[in-house]
């Protein structure tokens, strides 16, 4: 992350990422790269996604149950 954005690693680990500077930091990068804030139904598509595509074609349980 520090080298995406060229900062040293001791810098970025200064960074608050709860603060107020930080949420709008994160809605600029939303609007530069034409994202929108995730809903609840969002989240709902990306939880049903692996159940349909992959809890379906693992066959090993113990496998299924580590994935939790």
């Amino acid at each position: 992350m520090a080298r995406l954005v060229e900062v040293s690693e001791a810098d970025l680990a200064l960074y608050e990422w709860d603060g107020r500077t930080s949420k709008e930091h994160r809605s600029e990068i939303r609007r530069y790269f034409g994202f929108r804030e995730c809903t609840l139904a969002d989240s709902d598509k990306a939880a049903s996604w692996p159940a349909a595509h992959v809890c379906d074609k693992e066959r090993q349980a113990e496998r299924v149950r580590v994935h939790r």
